[in-house]
Protein backbone atom coordinates (compact mmCIF):
# COMPACT_ATOMS: atom_id res chain seq x y z
CA UNK A 1 0.00 0.00 0.00
CA UNK A 2 1.39 3.47 -1.08
CA UNK A 3 0.94 5.85 1.84
CA UNK A 4 -0.26 9.33 0.41
CA UNK A 5 1.49 12.55 1.53
CA UNK A 6 -0.02 13.86 4.50
CA UNK A 7 -1.89 17.29 4.17
CA UNK A 8 -3.08 19.81 6.73
CA UNK A 9 -6.05 22.07 6.29
CA UNK A 10 -9.07 22.91 8.49
CA UNK A 11 -10.73 19.60 9.95
CA UNK A 12 -14.60 18.72 8.61
CA UNK A 13 -17.04 19.03 11.53
CA UNK A 14 -19.94 17.90 10.07
CA UNK A 15 -18.71 14.31 9.00
CA UNK A 16 -21.63 12.41 11.00
CA UNK A 17 -23.79 15.04 8.86
CA UNK A 18 -23.05 13.28 6.02
CA UNK A 19 -22.94 9.73 6.90
CA UNK A 20 -26.13 10.06 7.88
CA UNK A 21 -27.25 11.60 4.69
CA UNK A 22 -26.24 8.11 3.21
CA UNK A 23 -28.36 6.54 5.65
CA UNK A 24 -31.49 7.73 3.23
CA UNK A 25 -30.07 4.79 1.23
CA UNK A 26 -29.57 1.13 1.11
CA UNK A 27 -26.36 1.46 2.97
CA UNK A 28 -28.63 1.80 6.52
CA UNK A 29 -29.90 -1.24 6.22
CA UNK A 30 -26.33 -3.10 6.48
CA UNK A 31 -24.01 -3.77 9.60
CA UNK A 32 -21.21 -1.08 8.49
CA UNK A 33 -23.93 2.15 8.77
CA UNK A 34 -23.13 2.02 12.55
CA UNK A 35 -19.54 1.68 11.97
CA UNK A 36 -19.43 4.18 9.54
CA UNK A 37 -21.41 6.61 12.15
CA UNK A 38 -19.00 5.94 14.86
CA UNK A 39 -16.00 7.05 12.79
CA UNK A 40 -17.66 9.95 11.36
CA UNK A 41 -18.48 10.60 15.30
CA UNK A 42 -14.85 10.62 15.65
CA UNK A 43 -13.81 12.38 13.41
CA UNK A 44 -15.95 15.13 14.55
CA UNK A 45 -15.19 15.08 18.27
CA UNK A 46 -11.71 14.96 17.02
CA UNK A 47 -12.14 18.33 14.75
CA UNK A 48 -13.86 20.18 18.10
CA UNK A 49 -10.93 19.59 19.79
CA UNK A 50 -11.15 16.66 22.02
CA UNK A 51 -8.96 13.70 22.65
CA UNK A 52 -10.07 11.28 20.59
CA UNK A 53 -8.92 7.90 18.63
CA UNK A 54 -9.42 4.34 17.56
CA UNK A 55 -6.76 1.37 17.42
CA UNK A 56 -7.82 -1.66 14.90
CA UNK A 57 -6.04 -4.97 15.40
CA UNK A 58 -6.04 -8.43 16.73
CA UNK A 59 -6.12 -9.73 20.10
CA UNK A 60 -2.95 -11.27 20.92
CA UNK A 61 -3.34 -14.67 20.30
CA UNK A 62 -5.11 -13.96 17.22
CA UNK A 63 -8.13 -15.20 17.64
CA UNK A 64 -10.15 -12.15 17.25
CA UNK A 65 -10.29 -8.59 15.71
CA UNK A 66 -10.42 -6.04 18.03
CA UNK A 67 -11.60 -2.51 17.92
CA UNK A 68 -10.27 0.07 20.79
CA UNK A 69 -12.05 3.86 20.64
CA UNK A 70 -11.06 6.11 22.93
CA UNK A 71 -12.88 9.34 23.64
CA UNK A 72 -11.63 12.13 26.20
CA UNK A 73 -10.30 9.41 28.06
CA UNK A 74 -13.98 6.97 28.40
CA UNK A 75 -12.56 3.53 26.22
CA UNK A 76 -14.07 0.71 25.33
CA UNK A 77 -13.44 -2.14 22.86
CA UNK A 78 -14.85 -5.09 20.92
CA UNK A 79 -13.56 -8.50 20.24
CA UNK A 80 -14.70 -10.45 17.10
CA UNK A 81 -14.46 -13.12 14.31
CA UNK A 82 -15.36 -11.02 11.81
CA UNK A 83 -15.46 -7.16 9.90
CA UNK A 84 -19.56 -8.05 10.24
CA UNK A 85 -19.54 -8.67 14.17
CA UNK A 86 -16.88 -5.99 14.88
CA UNK A 87 -19.36 -2.92 12.50
CA UNK A 88 -22.76 -5.00 14.13
CA UNK A 89 -20.56 -4.37 17.76
CA UNK A 90 -20.66 -0.55 17.01
CA UNK A 91 -24.08 -0.42 16.80
CA UNK A 92 -24.01 -0.49 20.48
CA UNK A 93 -22.44 2.41 20.97
CA UNK A 94 -24.27 5.05 18.88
Amino acid sequence: MKLPKQTAGKLAMDNMKSIDAWGKTELKATPYYALLLLLADMFDTIAKGDNCYAVIGATSNRTAYSLTVNISHDKASIYAASFDEIAAGAADWL
